[in-house]
């Protein structure tokens, strides 16, 4: 109910990836379940 997700532009609907923060090295596996970003200006970083 309370899982994260993502979004990718080319992945396809539904795929699992494994995201880790590298500030601390933590990971977990996030359910890409959308389109996106789609403005030029928007990151991740």
């Amino acid at each position: 109910m309370y899982s994260m997700t993502a979004a990718h532009k080319t992945l396809p609907l539904p795929s699992y990836v494994k995201v880790t923060n590298t500030r601390n090295g933590k990971t977990a596996i996030v359910r890409v379940n959308d389109r996106g970003p789609f403005h030029e200006a928007a990151s991740s970083t």
